[in-house]
């Protein structure tokens, strides 16, 4: 009987979650499993004295197939989509461990994802929430990514603001096909904003990769 072990790998960040379960492709040897993914980042504004706490998580779903040659076992790994992708900002007094929440009056919230080596434009669902764009500081000029922003606000001020992509369509790499495991690249910008004023935090290049490995 053989066994499978799932691994997530998140370049960036502070911890990774896992979660992988397989469904048979039906009339194919290609088999698809689901990976959470967390990554979490800490960042401290000396002008607003407030630590940002960012998260990104959800699923990414790929699909993998084993195959011989010669004496090898090998894989080949496509068709990568993210469910449900979630930016979250929380606000604390420091980014000391128990530090307490305190309010902010808004945030902008932006993420963008892209293949690792820019060779496919991803696919997004019409009339969904995401855009594509070329943008050259990602060494994308040849493809497009996809990104989403939104500006969540409070006048009264909270403690988190996120944004959610749970009702919408995933967005996939259709025609994206690699060995030994498949990676897609994140960044994400933050601004949030107090009374006072704001500042802003860039998360750049986070890799989220999946990969089975059958023993």
């Amino acid at each position: 009987m053989r066994r499978i072990l799932a691994s997530l790998i998140v370049t960036t960040g502070v911890f990774a979650s896992l979660l992988s379960t397989p469904s048979a492709e039906a009339g194919a040897s290609w088999r698809t499993y689901n990976q959470s993914y967390t990554v979490t980042r800490d960042f401290y504004s000396k002008d607003l004295k407030r630590c940002f706490h960012i998260v990104m998580s959800g699923t990414m779903r790929f699909q993998q197939m084993y195959y011989w040659r010669g004496k090898y076992k090998l894989s080949d790994y496509r068709n990568p989509r993210l469910v449900s992708p979630r930016l979250e900002v929380f606000t604390k007094s420091s980014c000391a461990r128990g530090a307490k929440l305190v309010r902010s009056k808004g945030a902008d919230l932006t993420q963008a994802w892209y293949d690792t080596g820019c060779r496919v434009t991803p696919t997004i669902g019409a009339g969904v929430p995401w855009t594509l764009y070329a943008d050259l500081s990602l060494s994308c000029e040849r493809r497009k990514i996809a990104s989403r922003t939104t500006t969540p606000r409070n006048a009264k001020g909270q403690t988190g603001y996120f944004q959610s992509n749970s009702g919408a369509p995933p967005v996939m790499w259709k025609k994206l096909v690699t060995f030994k495991r498949i990676c897609v690249k994140a960044s994400a910008i933050v601004t949030v904003y107090t009374k006072n004023g704001s500042d802003t935090k860039d998360l750049t290049d986070v890799t989220i990769c999946g990969s089975i490995q059958v023993e």
